[in-house]
């Protein structure tokens, strides 16, 4: 008895000690400097200024001025969210009692931004305390004009497509090649330079932040890829039933389009006063999609369930989800639930929530910028990991397990048949069939 007292103690110390080593982790990196913008001055700016006696037949500075931040690449999870409510789960054939994940959540309940602000490194590399869940509260917010958003999705593809536009401007001088961590594959991004003509002709900023939104996209559309063909954060926990879920896609797109217009107002050139503006456009984008309080959304999603999910499985199973949203642009629609053909008083509910402007709003990822092709700036490449490959990955080029986003129509293409296989024809469409 003595022992296990002293066992217990022990492990009491040890505990407390482990809580006050994260408390001060958490307060170390809660003011950690990611990025700020420096302007260095070319050399013709330092001559002027000491005023040098002979500066007019100087050759004329052509180097870029770095007037976008270092950006770190995101690498963290942010744990959310499986399609549907009050979700049940197993591990392996073992249920979970009395555990349920809520989902749905309202636009008063989201916490402040962070960027790379998920729990878990992809990179085990990486300094344990430089990723946190920040309380952002993230979850399912139901709008009247663009249907069920994650929240952090929206997050995730705002993050990096501050991450890629920051490159993607430095690579239209010199290129560049960034390596991205393993997912699903060894990933990476070729930028080709770009002349002199071709960057003041379209606005190297403005091409930059357009093709960091469209890679961005990409980047999504190859996480749906890679998990409908079973890649996941954890090996004991497939994410299959979340893979082009009928809420990824939109949100996806919305995230890049936050950050877009975050970039066009200069507001992302220091990592805090990027994420206060993400808070106001967070909200006010959720705001102008008619985003409903939780109960009001949890009312929604059960309106579907049946028809877009089902309550009566657990996750991670693949059936949870019944319908997948797989259309990839470069025009997309949100799903609201009304096209599923819900029961009166959901519809009753939405009317008087959302009134008479249930117009969706219709979200563009375009291919080109003001008549450059954005596939000849940046390339992704994914170099198609042997786990997928074992899983019957669809390989365009029977003789390559190397595919780049131009691939990525073909492959959602088997995916669809696939889908109607297993769920029945019409599968990837909101409405009942």
């Amino acid at each position: 008895m003595m022992r296990a007292g002293m066992t217990c103690r022990r492990w009491r110390r040890l505990a407390a000690l482990c809580a006050a080593l994260l408390a001060a982790q958490l307060a170390g990196c809660g003011t950690r400097l990611r990025w700020h913008l420096v302007r260095e001055p070319g050399d013709a700016a330092i001559a002027a200024a000491l005023q040098e006696d002979d500066t007019s037949d100087a050759a004329p500075d052509t180097a870029p001025a770095p007037d976008v931040p270092s950006v770190p690449a995101p690498e963290r999870l942010r744990t959310c969210c499986a399609f549907g409510a009050d979700l049940r789960t197993q591990v392996g054939i073992v249920p979970l009692p009395g555990f349920a994940i809520g989902n749905i959540v309202g636009p008063d309940d989201l916490g402040p931004h962070k960027y790379d602000g998920g729990l878990l490194a992809l990179n085990p590399g990486q300094d344990p305390s430089a990723g946190r869940e920040w309380g952002e509260g993230n979850g399912l917010v139901y709008t009247c004009r663009g249907g069920f958003i994650d929240i952090a999705h929206v997050r995730d593809y705002a993050d990096w497509t501050i991450f890629l536009s920051a490159h993607v401007f430095r690579g239209l001088y010199q290129g560049d090649t960034i390596t991205l961590s393993d997912k699903g594959g060894e990933r990476r991004i070729v930028i080709r330079p770009l002349t002199k003509e071709q960057r003041d002709t379209v606005g190297a900023r403005e091409l930059a932040i357009a093709t960091g939104q469209w890679l961005a996209f990409k980047l999504a559309n190859w996480h749906e890829i890679a998990t409908w063909h079973g890649w996941s954060w954890f090996r004991a926990f497939p994410e299959t039933a979340s893979a082009f879920s009928p809420e990824d896609v939109y949100s996806d797109l919305v995230g890049t389009r936050i950050a877009g217009g975050i970039m066009e107002a200069s507001s992302a050139e220091t990592d805090s006063l990027y994420e206060a503006t993400m808070n106001i456009w967070l909200r006010r984008t959720l705001q102008r999609l008619g985003a409903q309080p939780t109960a009001v959304g949890r009312q929604a999603m059960f309106a579907v369930d049946g028809v877009w999910w089902d309550s009566s499985r657990r996750l991670p199973d693949q059936r949870l989800t019944l319908r997948r949203y797989l259309d990839t642009g470069p025009t997309i629609t949100p799903w609201l639930v009304s096209d599923a053909g819900i029961d009166a008083a959901t519809t009753a509910l939405l009317d008087e929530h959302c009134g008479d402007d249930v117009r969706p709003i219709v979200l563009r990822n375009p291919d080109t910028y003001r008549g450059i092709a954005l596939r000849d700036v940046a390339t992704l490449e994914i170099d198609v990991s042997p786990a997928l490959a074992r899983r019957g990955f669809p390989f365009p080029r029977p003789d390559s397990q190397r595919i780049t986003q131009e691939d990525f129509a073909a492959i959602i293409a088997a995916i669809a048949i696939d889908n109607d296989a297993q769920f029945g024809t019409g599968a990837d469409s909101p409405s009942r069939q």
